[in-house]
């Protein structure tokens, strides 16, 4: 967590990446993450109601599992009082909500299928009201090198070495977003 000024306006930022695997186990241990991530914030907005809050990072639960809906939205949304910005995207925004494509190279090395929207930007006014952030873009891109790069990696998942020639830079998309920020 840390406190970044734009302009005149104080904005709490957290950055997070849970727990990853499709366990149960797993899913468990996210749960806890998403609570004490949801103390976290509201601790922050007790001891600075005036500033709005962005919370970012790979949550590892998809928007269509009932993790996300249950466990992550109850304990960002609910009760942090956060929202999703792809959720509540503005008009001129990409549709694209897949964070981890199946196309993707390095996640294919990883050995990861399957299309998911796991990575997130949550919001959230400030706790007294008085200022707001309201989503202005939403996109999901695809950072690349300028050049080809070559190596070889380890995919722990599967105990199997791999080697990959790729202008991709991750296994995830990035999610970019913009604010207005008002004060009211």
């Amino acid at each position: 967590q840390q406190t970044v000024t734009k302009g005149n306006f104080p904005i709490g930022v957290f950055i997070t990446h849970t727990q990853s695997g499709d366990s149960s186990g797993d899913a468990s241990t996210r749960a806890s993450q998403f609570s004490q991530l949801s103390v976290s914030i509201n601790l922050y907005r007790a001891l600075n109601p005036t500033h709005p809050i962005i919370v970012m990072g790979d949550f590892n639960a998809s928007d269509s599992s009932a993790e996300y809906t249950s466990n992550m939205l109850s304990s960002l949304g609910n009760i942090a009082h956060t929202g999703d910005v792809a959720v509540n995207r503005t008009v001129n925004s990409d549709g694209t909500q897949c964070t981890t494509c199946a196309n993707n190279v390095i996640r294919q090395a990883f050995g990861g299928s399957g299309n998911s929207r796991i990575d997130y930007i949550l919001y959230g006014y400030s706790a007294d009201g008085h200022v707001r952030l309201i989503p202005k873009r939403y996109d999901v891109r695809t950072p690349r090198a300028a050049n080809a790069i070559s190596g070889a990696g380890w995919d722990p998942e599967s105990f199997s070495d791999f080697t990959l020639t790729t202008t991709l830079l991750s296994d995830h998309e990035a999610i970019y977003a913009e604010f207005d920020l008002v004060r009211e």
